[in-house]
């Protein structure tokens, strides 16, 4: 199966639960792919002590899951590219949204 992840919170049990799904699904050898956009591209500034949302984020990509930050939203928030934020456009996610067999949003 192919599943495609929108995340727009920064919320840190939600998205360590998305990261977990995620891992899940590559394990049960779906293809994921995560586009984060709106307050989620903020997902890398998380920080609890309970939900370690950067080590899962580092699994997942080890794993060989996709990201995608939406480019609108990084730029009006200032935030640099990176790994965990590769830039992506609307574009990307129409792309994933035709693709995909199943779309989530959190």
């Amino acid at each position: 199966m192919k599943l495609g992840i929108l995340v727009t919170t920064n919320d840190p049990e939600l998205v360590w639960n998305v990261f977990r799904l995620a891992i899940f699904s590559l394990a049960e050898k779906d293809e994921v792919k995560i586009f984060f956009m709106s307050k989620g591209v903020e997902y890398d500034q998380i920080k609890h002590e309970t939900f370690d949302v950067l080590k899962m984020a580092k699994d997942y990509l080890t794993l060989g899951g996709k990201l995608f930050a939406c480019s609108t939203c990084m730029e009006l928030r200032k935030k640099p590219y990176s790994d965990l934020l590769p830039m992506a456009t609307l574009k990307d996610l129409h792309k994933i949204l035709r693709e995909c067999d199943k779309v989530l949003t959190f």
